[in-house]
């Protein structure tokens, strides 16, 4: 069953002449355990799009459905619970709180759900070592790098155990070599059951996808299903 699947939408933002066409008439769909990359350049409009799939914005016309839920037909609240109980997000300035532990930045995702604090802990801490930081969990998120940064923000993306991973231009602010890593933690994760959607500049990192999408003034190009870079141990 698909996670998540767009219906010809479109998002156009405010300005003259009608205003600056985002996305165009799209359609994707995206299943458990597959890994996708869309790339394009600045301004193709992939940034739009991964907002529309991480239901952080809705778009102007067509469906998203999540599950079996089209977000586009709820409310404010409904589409933010949806959202926090479902999907994992990743953003290339990594959105920490610099000045909390990095344990603390995955427990305040699981404290919006209700779970008790000594469940919160066991499970960031879990996670901290799933991404290689459990030697990290009482140091300052803003003391840490920026490849430290991203794992932490990826483990914070798994809090809740969501069924999608939105990961835009997660390697951005990278050097190559921390890009590496990232990526292939991230391309992992399907084989845990997770949806995965990467958008990207980089013609490399695009090459981790199962499925790479190229996106153009817009518009969604569905390329062919390829043959991802291998996800070796780190």
């Amino acid at each position: 069953m698909a996670i998540i699947t767009l219906e010809d939408v479109s998002k156009n933002y405010p300005g003259s002449y009608g205003g600056t066409p985002a996305v165009q008439d799209t359609s994707l769909s995206l299943e458990s355990g597959e890994f996708i990359t869309i790339e394009g350049l600045s301004g193709s409009g992939k940034t739009s799009l991964a907002r529309i799939l991480g239901l952080l914005q809705a778009p102007d016309s067509g469906s998203c459905y999540l599950g079996q839920t089209d977000a586009t037909r709820i409310g404010d609240a409904e589409r933010t619970a949806l959202r926090r109980e479902h999907i994992g997000l990743v953003f290339p300035d990594f959105k920490l709180a610099g000045d909390m532990r990095a344990r603390d930045n995955i427990e305040i995702a699981m404290s919006y759900d209700g779970v008790k604090p000594k469940d919160r802990r066991f499970h960031a801490q879990r996670l901290l070592k799933q991404v290689g930081l459990a030697e990290r969990a009482k140091q300052p998120a803003g003391s840490l790098s920026g490849e430290q940064k991203q794992r932490l923000a990826i483990a914070r993306a798994l809090a809740n155990k969501p069924w999608l991973i939105i990961a835009d231009e997660p390697t951005n602010n990278l050097d190559p070599s921390a890009a590496t890593i990232i990526m292939k933690m991230l391309s992992k994760l399907p084989k845990q059951g997770y949806a995965v959607a990467v958008t990207t500049h980089n013609p490399a990192i695009a090459e981790y996808g199962q499925r790479r999408l190229p996106m153009r003034q817009g518009a969604l190009e569905h390329g062919e299903k390829s043959q991802p870079r291998e996800a070796n141990s780190l």
